[in-house]
């Protein structure tokens, strides 16, 4: 997500963790200065879309 990297004007905080809602488990992500990555994981629960909840520092 570019409009979550690293000191955009979207989101200057830091982030300490990402979830997939629905689910309890915690994405591994990166930060820089070009974008937010998620690394989505294998086992995907199908559903039509996916949200994620970012967790401030």
């Amino acid at each position: 997500m570019k409009s979550l990297k690293l000191n955009g004007t979207h989101y200057p905080g830091g982030i300490s963790s990402v979830r997939l809602l629905g689910t309890d488990q915690q994405l591994y992500f990166e930060r820089n200065a070009y974008a937010l990555t998620i690394k989505l994981p294998d086992n995907l629960p199908e559903q039509v879309a996916y949200s994620f909840k970012i967790f401030p520092v």
